[in-house]
């Protein structure tokens, strides 16, 4: 859902999203072998208690409990060191993710500054161009008043102006930049 609901092209999209299923797939290995494993020393626990069960009850004999409780002693501090070496692990990618999560929090902060600039700069050209329009309406409208105070002699008189908008309609973007210059 999260991935759906970023705006990232098509193409992002399914990229991210074979990505996410992927990593999704190989964290559900991870934890069934975990798992497993998991289950195969709590039953190597469970013997190692009953034998140790046994000796102690007095069905051993003294060598026997010692030596057992030896390999019961050198068997917890395997387990400690691999409890420590996969704390440290632990420890090594909480790090990571959190060096991840933060650089993608400055990105994302980064970005949207960058957004929020944007959409000012978009604002103001937006402006700019709406105020340009007006200015070449005013242009073409005195241009065209102008044009018609020129052809004002006799026929204006007899109300006969020409409707003759040809020049307006094949004035150019040099023309139209000559005559904002001049209007300036």
């Amino acid at each position: 859902m999260l991935l759906k609901s970023n705006n990232y092209g098509k193409k992002d999209d399914n990229t991210l999203l074979e990505f996410a299923e992927e990593a999704l797939a190989l964290r559900r290995s991870a934890t069934l072998a975990l798992m497993r494993s998991l289950q195969e020393a709590i039953a190597a626990q469970q013997a190692r208690s009953e034998y140790l069960s046994l000796a102690l009850n007095g069905e051993k004999s003294n060598e026997d409990v010692v030596v057992a409780l030896q390999n019961h002693n050198d068997h917890l501090k395997e387990v400690i060191g691999n409890v420590r070496e996969a704390i440290s692990i632990v420890n090594e990618k909480h790090k990571r993710y959190l060096d991840e999560i933060e650089a993608f929090k400055s990105s994302y902060s980064k970005e949207l500054q960058e957004i929020k600039h944007l959409s000012g700069e978009l604002e103001e050209t937006m402006a700019e161009l709406e105020e340009s329009r007006r200015k070449l309406v005013i242009l073409q409208l005195q241009r065209h008043g102008s044009s018609l105070m020129n052809m004002s002699g006799p026929n204006a008189v007899n109300g006969a102006v020409s409707a003759d908008k040809s020049s307006d309609e094949n004035m150019g973007w040099g023309d139209l930049k000559d005559a904002v210059d001049e209007a300036k």
